[in-house]
């Protein structure tokens, strides 16, 4: 089942050196729950489409390597149409060499997006056949392009980390303080202790008499606990002011100079109060991601400072290995976020968000082996099958039924008590579970169970609104069983599966629904 196979490259993903390492399963996955003949990979620089990766299945064969211009390929056009999945390519596009050429018939693409939002690339799947692609298969591609954009991005600044880490050693290879301060960078997990440790060692250092670390908070700069703020506050403002929209850049290789001829009457009275010259320097470390400051150090001196020598060079390198530390632990929040989503989403039911049957399983063990360990409680199980669900898709259409199933979703989950919990077990099926204190006979745990059932059914029942269409449903058929300690999860299941067919045929008569509108 490719479920398990989605939940095992949720596990692996984070972990993965790169794309390249996780990408041909994770096409095998998305070929077979598309069931599109090719799934593939692309990159879009400069103007060119590449195809970098390809699982091809049937008599369409798109081979790493291909390109085209963009703005000519099917990926650009279904985007600027605001689509995912066009089935008519050859009647939509008939000019299109991929569908002249190719005989491509449905094309599916998602864009990969860079840090700017700008499309890196696409994850794309094509058939020479029209081929209907769910929602389910739709929203697990779509997380699969998230994440890969994720890893993309990851391996992107890596490689940009690098490269600045490698030229900001170069330039200050004799320096201990600055290999000492790039290890730290490197292994730091928390942005503003680091801050603390590099200024507590450039301190160090005999040209910088006042070393301060600051954080930004509500757009503001804040000198950290344990320092003074003087005036260090009103200076940093007036430095953040001077440097404008270029603070943000400071991690660029194109980073303008951080030590600046700046006015003398914006800083004279904190500087005659620390005891500095006139002429001397004041520098500006920052931490900044791509878009947003995150803290940084100011650092003042007795004398000028030459940006261009060891000193400001140090200053520069620093700057540097802040801002790619700042870069990398918000890139591993994001990947870490979209790791959690799906490993969720492995879990869940794209369509109604409850959970899925590989959930509803571990969920229902750990009732039980909780129930056995109190032996104060019983588990009750409702299973739930949607009289006249068939009808509706028939005579209304999937999408109807689609949104019959998540509005079923919500009013289930909204019927729940605290502690109770809802699957869907697939198609037209629910589970509920829930815990009944355990001090009543069975003939009283059973009568529970069916007054819980009904309250449930009573939620279920009333009006729903298919996107246009309005009908009155009578509610769904509800089988409620007690747990029995002797059998497993399986069998207990099972048990409740046929109370339920037993409790539909005992309702068979009027139409399951009538429609409203």
């Amino acid at each position: 089942m490719w479920l398990q196979e989605i939940q095992q490259f949720a596990a692996g993903a984070a972990t993965a050196p790169g794309v390249a390492a996780t990408i041909q399963p994770l096409l095998d996955i998305l070929q077979r729950v598309t069931g599109l003949e090719s799934v593939f990979l692309t990159r879009v620089y400069k103007g060119t489409q590449t195809v970098l990766f390809t699982h091809n299945t049937d008599q369409l064969q798109i081979l790493p390597g291909m390109s085209a211009p963009w703005e000519d390929t099917l990926c650009s056009r279904v985007l600027a149409g605001e689509r995912l999945l066009i089935n008519d390519v050859d009647e939509r596009w008939p000019d299109s060499l991929a569908s002249t050429v190719l005989g491509v018939k449905t094309y599916l693409t998602f864009p990969i997006r860079g840090a700017d939002g700008t499309v890196q690339g696409t994850l794309c799947g094509a058939s020479c056949q029209p081929v209907e692609v769910t929602p389910e298969a739709m929203a697990i591609v779509g997380m699969f392009a998230e994440v890969i954009s994720a890893q993309l991005l990851r391996e992107i600044n890596l490689d940009t980390a690098n490269y600045r880490a490698e030229r900001a050693e170069a330039l200050v290879q004799k320096m201990s303080i600055a290999s000492e301060i790039g290890n730290l960078c490197v292994e730091a997990r928390n942005l503003h202790q680091t801050l603390k440790q590099v200024a507590r060692r450039l301190e160090a250092l005999p040209v910088w008499r006042h070393v301060v670390c600051f954080r930004m908070q509500a757009g503001r700069p804040v000198v950290e606990e344990g320092q003074e703020p003087g005036g260090y506050e009103q200076l940093i403002r007036e430095v953040l002011a001077q440097l404008g929209d270029s603070v943000n850049c400071m991690h660029s290789r194109d980073n303008p100079s951080l030590l600046k001829g700046w006015p003398m009457e914006a800083i004279a009275g904190l500087r005659t109060r620390l005891g500095l010259g006139n002429g001397g320097a004041v520098g500006l470390l920052t931490a900044a991601t791509h878009k947003d400051l995150e803290g940084g150090i100011l650092v003042l001196a007795d004398e000028p400072v030459d940006p261009t020598g060891g000193d400001g060079l140090l200053l520069i390198a620093l700057s540097n290995y802040l801002s790619l530390l700042a870069i990398r632990l918000r890139d591993y929040e994001q990947l870490q976020a979209a790791n959690r989503e799906l490993s969720r989403f492995a879990l869940n039911d794209p369509l109604t968000g409850l959970p899925n049957r590989r959930y509803l399983f571990e969920t229902a063990q750990r009732m039980v082996s909780q129930a056995i360990r109190l032996g104060e409680s019983v588990v009750m199980v409702l299973f739930i099958d949607l009289d006249g669900f068939k009808q509706i898709n028939d005579r209304f259409g999937h999408r109807s039924g689609d949104y019959f199933l998540v509005q079923f979703g919500r009013r289930l989950s909204a019927a729940l008590r605290e502690g109770d919990f809802a699957a869907r077990y697939g198609g037209d099926e629910f589970v509920v579970l829930a815990v009944a204190p355990g001090s009543c006979d069975e003939t009283e745990s059973q009568l529970q169970a069916r007054q819980f059932a009904d309250r449930i059914g009573l939620a279920l029942m009333g009006t729903f609104d298919l996107d246009g269409v309005v009908i009155d449903y009578r509610g769904p058929s509800i089988g409620a069983v007690i747990w029995d300690s002797d059998e497993d999860i399986e069998a207990l299941l099972h048990r409740a599966d046929k109370a339920m067919y037993a409790e539909k045929i005992q309702r068979r008569g009027p139409p399951p629904f009538t429609e409203i509108s």
